[in-house]
């Protein structure tokens, strides 16, 4: 069976006109899910006192596994431009630690 095309529709972005929509910085993620979707937690570390990490939890999103996937592919993509024009990005060797989104 041919596989069916479709068409792409024309996309118009807009954001509330009374306050536009937030812009928060992350250096840290956390994330949950369900079997329906997934929760991504942006956040950000304020300290290093010690052995412990301060983390600011800034704001949550929460989306469908089938807009988790295409994200996915969109940061894949701009990940493979950045390091095409930039070099390699190194991860450092950070520990792992539990997935805790309200540490109280």
């Amino acid at each position: 069976m041919a596989e069916q095309k479709i068409n792409a529709p024309k996309i118009t972005y807009t954001k509330p006109a009374d306050r536009g929509f937030p812009s928060v910085y992350s250096n840290n993620v956390a994330t949950g899910s369900t079997a329906f979707d997934i929760r991504i937690i942006f956040g950000e570390v304020l300290d290093m006192p010690g052995d412990e990490l301060v983390i600011e939890q800034r704001v949550q999103v929460t989306m469908a596994w089938l807009e988790a996937k295409l994200l996915r592919d969109i940061l894949t993509q701009q990940i493979d431009r950045y390091e095409k024009a930039n070099g390699q990005i190194k991860l450092p060797g950070i520990p792992t630690a539990p997935n805790k989104t309200n540490p109280s």
